[in-house]
């Protein structure tokens, strides 16, 4: 976290540091970053940002397995669908529908997210 976001030699640095992204004040001593957000629940989760373009502090970390990391980056693909927003990974699979042909549809074809969504995939035959 502070070599991406302060050591211009950090091969993240361009993604952290170099776009202002900073650690707050406070966290600059482990052991208060450690009382802030504890212990990660499991050796898989790492410390995540809720906004890609805020600072490491309180109100903007938590804990997130590798999978949650990949659904928060600043190219995920957002979608609002029945009033609400999730990556579009995320609608896939609560909708059991194919990635890719959706993503297609909405980036490449222009289609509305309730088309993609919703019209059937048709069969080659």
């Amino acid at each position: 976290m502070h070599g991406r976001c302060y050591n211009p030699k950090n091969n993240r640095y361009a993604l952290y540091g170099a776009r202002g992204i900073k650690v707050c004040d406070e966290w600059h001593d482990l052991a208060t970053f450690c009382a802030d957000v504890g212990e990660p629940p499991t050796p898989q989760h790492q410390i995540e940002r809720d906004d890609n373009d805020g600072d490491y502090e309180p109100s903007n970390v938590r804990w997130a397995t590798p999978k949650e990391q990949a659904r928060n980056r600043r190219t995920t693909l957002r979608i609002t669908y029945r009033g609400e927003e999730k990556s579009l990974a995320e609608w896939v699979e609560l909708l059991g529908l194919n990635y890719h042909q959706v993503h297609r549809r909405i980036t490449e074809y222009g289609w509305s997210v309730e088309q993609a969504f919703n019209q059937p995939i048709r069969e080659m035959h």
